[in-house]
């Protein structure tokens, strides 16, 4: 019961203040006063797949799932006073993970946007987005991973990959449950480790105030 009501909570009871831009299209979507949802996996009817431009601009459905677009969450973050919260749903187990970071912020374009977090916390231990700090944004058609061959492709989403790529990978296929799906590794080791596929996943900022939890 509890999960489920977690379920509704986080997933339905959410508004974003974002403009997506698709071409010459532009979605508005209202705005919630205490957070910013950027990145949203639940339905499986949005492809993330896609090249640089679609995740630089922002694409989905502001009921569904959607990619904020990496410039205006870079506008969002750059006074380096949010904090990002992910929460994501094990598929089949319907284990719920919450992590949180204190600290959030994506760079410039000129530095591919690359990824700033710190202070983090969660309901487990394992922080599988440690190694994604300080790397640069890549797609399928912009590598900017430190891998020989492109972790875009290899794993088809985009992601701030690093050398082995990642330790977690939620803009992967949703339909997938390889290293191509939408999971999280809680006992990380790249040879070993266990990939826990999920069902749903949800990113969100805060603007960070200090004294409260975020602080």
């Amino acid at each position: 019961m509890l999960l489920k009501i977690w379920f509704v909570l986080i997933f339905e009871f959410v508004n974003y203040p974002l403009q997506i831009r698709a071409g010459d299209e532009k979605k508005t979507c209202p705005a919630h006063e205490k957070w910013t949802v950027f990145q949203r996996r639940k339905y499986g009817n949005v492809n993330f797949f896609r090249g640089w431009d679609d995740y630089v601009n922002g694409f989905g459905d502001c009921n569904g799932d959607l990619w904020l677009g990496l410039e205006t969450l870079h506008e969002l973050t750059k006074g380096d006073d949010m904090s990002l919260e992910i929460n994501m749903m094990t598929k089949g187990k319907n284990d719920h993970m919450r992590y949180k970071y204190r600290s959030f912020s994506i760079g410039h374009e000129l530095d591919h946007y690359r990824l700033h977090i710190s202070g983090f916390s969660g309901n487990v231990t394992a922080d599988a987005l440690a190694l994604n700090n300080n790397r640069r944004f890549t797609t399928k058609d912009a590598d900017h991973d430190n891998w020989r061959l492109n972790c875009a492709s290899h794993h088809e989403g985009a992601w701030w990959y690093w050398g082995w790529c990642t330790y977690s990978n939620l803009n992967g296929n949703f339909n997938k449950t390889d290293h191509k799906g939408i999971w999280w590794m809680l006992d990380m080791h790249a040879f070993t480790g266990t990939r826990h596929i999920l069902c749903c996943s949800e990113m969100k900022v805060y603007k960070r105030i200090e004294g409260t939890l975020f602080s």
